[in-house]
Formats: structure tokens, C-alpha cells, sequence
């Protein structure tokens, strides 16, 4: 009997696992970076942008979470598919396009690995209620939205190859220096003073 229930949940825990996000949407990943396919939405309309990505930085921190010593997987950085679009017969280069998506992508993942960071640091305030949580998600949503706007604009949309490198470097660099809040890390986390 308990061979059976050890086999229903190696087999089903993935599955379960799995239905945390909806049809469209796609969790930040090393592993699965955007495709062409991740832009559900196919339009053809001289009054829309002809790219457009929707990141939305979620979390699901409850009360007892201030004693927890890793808050990665409450918070979520997720792309939606079904809310972006690459209108193909606008766009002269698709793959530069859906790169300089992930690009952004990416920098939405610093930002949530600063949220994970920033909740950690202040975990003891969240027993007194959540309101430092949603300070700290409206600074991070206000930060992404001022780095993402920089980067669109130093590098025109993707078009700068140069100051595209210089972003690509400095995205890298502070995903690895905040490696310990990514998603996939559920050890606890040392908080440097």
C-alpha cells in the first residue's frame, strides 16, 4: 500500500506542481527562456506597439511565513503570453525581438530576487501585518518599471547592439549576485550584514 502511495506521488507531484501557473504563462527560467510560440496574442493593427510583453511580479507570503528562512517560491516573476504579442508583419527580426523580450524578462527577474531579498531581510515585520510587503511590492514594481523604461530607451527598443551588451552584462551580473533568491534555490538564506 505505501509502495503505491510513494508511486501516485512521484508521479503526481510534478503534475500538481505543475497547475500552479495558467495556460499563457511562463515562470522565469534558465532552463525555458521565451520563444516566439510564448506570444499568444496574434495581432495585425497599425495602432498597437508591434511588441509588447506583460511581466507581472506576484507573491503569496501568509502570516506564518516570517519563520521561514526562504521565501523564494512565494514570490513569482511570470511572463503572460496570453497578455503579449510580436505582430510578425511589423517586426523586421523575430529572434532579436523575442531576445530582447527575454532580456527584459530577465531584468524582471532581478527585480524579483530583490523583492525575495528585500521581504527576507524584513521578515520580522510581516508578523505585525503585511503592509511591509506590499510597501516593498510597490517599490519593486515602481523600480522595474524605471529600469525597464532605461532600457528600451539606451538601447532603442533593442536596436543599440552596443549598450544591448552593456545591459546583457550588467542583467547577468546581478542575477548571479543574487543567485541565492532564485526561484529554484529552496535552502535556507544567509543574509550578508
Amino acid at each position: 500500500m505505501n509502495v503505491i502511495f510513494v508511486a501516485l506521488l512521484l508521479i503526481l507531484g510534478p503534475i500538481v506542481s505543475a497547475q500552479n501557473l495558467q495556460e499563457g504563462q511562463k515562470r522565469w527560467s534558465t532552463e525555458s527562456p521565451l520563444t516566439i510560440d510564448d506570444f499568444q496574442i496574434k495581432i495585425s493593427d497599425e495602432n498597437n506597439d508591434p511588441v509588447y510583453s506583460q511581466f507581472v511580479i506576484s507573491h503569496a507570503i501568509s502570516g506564518f511565513d516570517f519563520l521561514k528562512k526562504n521565501l523564494n517560491q512565494k514570490i513569482e516573476n511570470v511572463f503572460y503570453g496570453n497578455a503579449s504579442w510580436i505582430d510578425t508583419s511589423m517586426v523586421e527580426n523575430t529572434q532579436k525581438q523575442v531576445e530582447f523580450q527575454q532580456l527584459q524578462f530577465d531584468l524582471a527577474e532581478v527585480h524579483t530576487r530583490q523583492f525575495r531579498k528585500r521581504v527576507l531581510e524584513n521578515k520580522g515585520q510581516i508578523a505585525k501585518g503585511f503592509g511591509i510587503i506590499n510597501q516593498i511590492s510597490d517599490e519593486i514594481m515602481r523600480e522595474l518599471s524605471e529600469s525597464r523604461l532605461q532600457l528600451v530607451k539606451e538601447t532603442k527598443s533593442g536596436l543599440n547592439e552596443e549598450k544591448l551588451a552593456e545591459w546583457r552584462e550588467k542583467i547577468a551580473n546581478d542575477l548571479k549576485e543574487l543567485e541565492d533568491f532564485s526561484y529554484d534555490n529552496k535552502k535556507a538564506v544567509k543574509l550578508s550584514n
